[in-house]
């Protein structure tokens, strides 16, 4: 049974970066002025912020870290990243 867990979590660790990663690769692509006229927070602020994540997710993808990690590329990814794709 632990060889599941195991399994789990690396398979967790694994996508979830992948996931905060392409977050990232897609808020480095987006103009620095789209993140103002969507009146999100700024752009440095949001690289920030996914590179952390990043981070957080492929250290420890089940803890609090982790989890926060998740929330922050949830957001960007459903609410900041639609509004700026609309304007570009």
């Amino acid at each position: 049974m632990p060889d599941l867990v195991e399994l789990v979590v690396n398979v967790l660790r694994v996508v979830l970066t992948i996931a905060a990663l392409t977050a990232l690769v897609d808020c480095i692509r987006q103009p620095a002025q789209a993140f103002g006229y969507v009146g999100r927070l700024s752009k440095p602020l949001w690289l920030g912020l996914l590179a952390v994540a990043a981070a957080f997710i492929f250290v420890a993808p089940v803890s609090i870290l982790g989890l926060a990690g998740v929330v922050a590329m949830g957001v960007y990814s459903a609410d900041v990243r639609p509004k700026i794709r609309e304007l570009t």
